[in-house]
């Protein structure tokens, strides 16, 4: 989703730009970092 803001932002498309102006990308990356850090808790919880 991070490199589909940026290609878009890249492109022009002004929603994407104010997305990233305002860090809306940062949220993403917050939460891959928590996927990543508790995968293992959350992998044994979906069983």
């Amino acid at each position: 989703m991070i490199n589909f803001m940026f290609d878009e932002a890249e492109k022009g498309n002004e929603a994407f730009i104010a997305n990233i102006n305002a860090d809306h990308h940062l949220a993403y990356i917050t939460d891959i970092e928590y996927l990543k850090r508790n995968k293992q808790q959350i992998i044994e919880n979906l069983s």
